[in-house]
């Protein structure tokens, strides 16, 4: 349990500022269909964080605790860089013809494959040594801005400050990040 709610969290956070909330939002618009496209955001964050976590023990069982939490350091420094970094502009799918879930399910999973929030599900589950609460505490928090998005619609979303709550949680991630790979290599 000591995983989940704190991933949960960062994840929230995490997904605030990036495109997927934005992509599920258009997409929702687009199909009309808010409940399929949560259906098929769900299921791929769900998938790609449940890989990301079961690499994750992979990397505990061959760990120390310290070498561990080293990497939960270095996936909150990963997230702060990412959230730092200007994002590209959002492929809105707009070629893509087939259907709602198809398009929403693909899109989601493309686009989250190596984002911040994965590295996230990765370093949770290297420390608590444990997949399913890490992978299930990301999908949920993902799930959190996507979910707002959709309900709220693309314009309202897209009117948010997403810019400020970006830039903040970059650095509440990079001091977090920065405490964790200095208690690892036992400095503090």
């Amino acid at each position: 349990m000591d995983a989940f709610l704190p991933v949960l969290v960062a994840a929230a956070f995490a997904q605030f500022s990036d495109r997927a909330p934005m992509l599920a939002a258009v997409l929702s618009d687009r199909h009309a269909a808010p409940r399929r496209v949560l259906l098929a955001f769900a299921a791929a964050h769900l998938i790609g964080f449940a890989l990301a976590a079961g690499a994750g023990l992979i990397m505990a069982n061959v760990m120390t605790p310290e070498a561990r939490r080293l990497i939960l350091g270095l996936a909150f420094l990963f997230g702060a860089f990412g959230m730092a970094w200007r994002q590209g502009r959002l492929d809105r799918l707009e070629g893509w013809r087939i259907g709602s879930i198809a398009t929403a399910f693909l899109g989601a999973f493309i686009l989250a494959f190596g984002d911040r929030t994965q590295f996230l599900a990765l370093g949770f589950s290297a420390w608590s040594a444990s997949p399913v609460l890490p992978a299930i505490g990301a999908t949920i928090g993902a799930m959190i801005p996507t979910t707002i998005a959709v309900m709220m619609g693309e314009a309202a979303w897209a009117r948010l400050p997403h810019r400020g709550v970006r830039y903040g949680t970059a650095a509440v991630f990079a001091l977090t990040g920065i405490l964790l790979a200095l208690s690892a290599w036992g400095l503090i």
